[in-house]
């Protein structure tokens, strides 16, 4: 029997249960209902649970990424009182950096910050899980929560999210909050709900401007629901919604914007951190991007069940329609509009996804086993279950492989990398550490290859990112302007392996020329740490004498390879670390050598075990 009652102007199409052609009596069904709903139930808690537990050791073992420590610097420069765009270069907006700052204060140069933030991140996944369970609860049952959280929690891209300290982490959960407030909004036909969902991505918007995406997939709602209406006073209802939704979304990015404008930043941020995000010189294929992180079953899966919803799109209300178009949207905004979307874009549109995937899976299941009210007539013997004990077992069999292939590939590779992702940790620990002893407080690092923390940066191009180094060979960001940073805030310590690096030649030879790499006791020869200084070859002297240029006041060693010459400094004998002032200086060589090296001598103090 069907009825068809209309909720809001959409069709919503209910079916009764099927009527059998024999009695079972309810106690057995509901104990078969109740095993089957149990069973799966229990054996998804259990693997989530091993899931999570499975990402504790990571948030310490894990090996850093270059992106972790671009936003836990941001973060360190925020808590000293630099603003982002004016003071620094980043393409992400600030709000994520100004929630870390406080920690910087607390703990200052500690590298427990990397697990505090990474600790945070985790706390955000489990948010998102949990209100993932909730929406699919809502949208279906709580089977399909359980298997929805089980298939996200096994998501290579989700897993890894939950120990790499990145905005988007924090962008997937305010997106999802602000999701389950606007589906409450069509439910309750509460406008208070619709301000709540668009204050949410307001402020999303301050964590990644990718909040963007889902907010236009949930104004189509409104659009959707429109079309479908025709009285005059449910359009007007809906345009006014959508005037809550959208005003309370403008409130926090119009604040933030006026914040940006009152500290001299908002130029840079619409350029950088808006336009040029659109613009980001790199491009790469999204789906190549998210293949190696995305389960192809779990791929599968999702792409089915949308496919279900979508084609049920019309019998179904605002309410369920929103997670759809919100997912649609931004998964199509990844997909199509990004330059360069990295994998971790997609996390705002996983968890929806996990949902339909879910509910496919928990269709099988349920093919697997007898339900209340799957019964039917079968060669004429009343009392016949509608599929035999063999059909059951060969839909339980495909349940279970279904399963086992969206969640056991990813443990496997992470467990095998443990013992690596410890030696990587430990020695960029070490970097660090070599670096806090080279730099005293106050002293500017160039971390151009995105392995540091603390110290202010020497040039507002703080990382040579892919993209900064496509806009140096454009011109757009002139090497000047880096090598103006560098000589003017003389700085000492940088860190870049110019060889890996694909940098513009005229920046490749100012660093060449200016900074030198010496190894220590404390440093390993991996570790791409260079001092200021200059390195002479015999093929550099003009009768014995050559020009050196450094880029900062301090005391500075000499080291001669291949030979014993005496070496003159500005017309002295040079027998111990001397001052030199920025600039040029004569050096003079009597004797053969190989190779001498002029270099900041702070590396010689650190190497003989003295810290201070």
């Amino acid at each position: 029997m069907t009825r068809m009652k209309a909720v809001g102007g959409l069709r919503i199409i209910q079916r009764s249960p099927p009527v059998a052609a024999w009695h079972d009596t309810p106690a057995a069904s509901g104990v078969a209902v109740c095993s089957y709903t149990k069973w799966v139930s229990w054996a998804s808690l259990g693997l989530i649970v091993f899931a999570l537990v499975m990402r504790l050791p990571l948030l310490f073992y894990a090996p850093y990424e270059p992106d972790e420590f671009e936003h836990l610097h941001a973060a360190w420069a925020v808590a000293h009182g630099q603003v982002p765009f004016r003071d620094f270069w980043q393409l992400h907006p600030p709000l994520l950096y100004y929630l870390m700052a406080p920690v910087f204060t607390m703990l200052g140069e500690d590298l427990r910050i990397i697990y505090v933030a990474r600790g945070f991140v985790f706390l955000c996944i489990l948010l998102i899980l949990l209100q993932l369970y909730r929406i699919a609860r809502e949208c279906f049952d709580s089977l399909t929560g359980l298997l929805a959280v089980l298939l996200l929690s096994y998501v290579l891209l989700h897993f890894q999210a939950s120990y790499f300290f990145r905005p988007d982490t924090l962008e997937a959960l305010v997106v999802i909050v602000g999701l389950w407030r606007f589906m409450r909004a069509w439910r309750s036909h509460r406008r208070i709900e619709f301000v709540a969902s668009g204050a949410i991505l307001g402020v999303g918007f301050w964590v990644l401007s990718k909040a963007l995406f889902p907010l236009a997939g949930l104004s189509l709602v409104f659009v959707l629901s429109s079309v479908l209406r025709r009285p005059a006073g449910a359009l007007r209802s809906n345009f006014v919604g959508m005037l809550f939704f959208l005003g309370a979304f403008a409130i926090p990015v119009v604040l933030g914007g006026f914040l940006l404008w009152a500290a001299g930043a908002l130029p840079n941020f619409l350029r950088w951190g808006v336009i040029h995000t659109f613009r980001y010189p790199v491009h790469f294929s999204a789906i190549r991007a998210l293949l190696p992180e995305v389960n192809l079953t779990f791929l599968a899966l999702a792409v089915v069940g949308i496919v279900r919803a979508v084609a049920r799109a019309n019998v179904m209300d605002e309410f369920h329609l929103s997670p759809i178009l919100a997912g649609s949207m931004t998964a199509a905004a990844f997909l199509f509009l990004m330059p360069a979307p990295n994998p971790q874009s997609a996390l705002p549109f996983i968890p929806v996804a996990a949902m339909y995937a879910a509910e496919v899976l928990r269709w099988v299941f349920k093919r697997a086993l007898p339900s209340e009210g799957s019964v039917a007539l079968t060669h004429g013997k009343p009392g016949a279950p509608a599929i035999r004990l063999p059909g059951r077992l060969t839909w339980a069999c495909l349940a279970a492989l279904l399963t086992s292939m969206a969640c056991a590939p990813p443990l496997w590779d992470l467990v095998a990398d443990l013992p690596r992702f410890r030696k990587a940790a430990v020695r960029t620990n070490q970097t660090i550490r070599f670096v806090l002893s080279l730099a005293p407080p106050g002293d500017s690092v160039y971390d151009a290859h995105g392995l540091y923390i603390f110290r202010p940066h020497a040039t507002y191009y703080y990382r040579l990112s892919r993209g900064i180094i496509a806009w140096l060979h454009s011109g757009l960001i002139p090497e000047t302007e880096i090598m103006n940073d560098l000589w003017r805030n003389q700085c000492k310590v940088v860190i870049v392996n110019w060889y890996e690096e694909r940098l513009p030649s005229g920046l490749a030879r100012f660093l060449r020329s200016h900074y030198v790499y010496v190894s220590s006791e404390r440093q390993s020869k991996r570790m791409p740490v260079h001092v200021a200084g200059s390195v002479l070859r015999p093929a550099d002297l003009s009768g014995s004498r050559a020009t050196v240029s450094l880029i900062a006041s301090a005391e500075y060693a000499v080291r001669p390879q291949g030979g014993t010459p005496k070496i003159y400094l500005d017309g002295r004998l040079y027998q111990a670390p001397l001052f030199l002032s920025q600039g040029n200086h004569q050096i003079a060589v009597d004797g053969d050598f190989q190779e001498i090296a002029i270099f900041y001598s702070r590396v010689l103090t650190v190497g003989l075990g003295d810290s201070s």
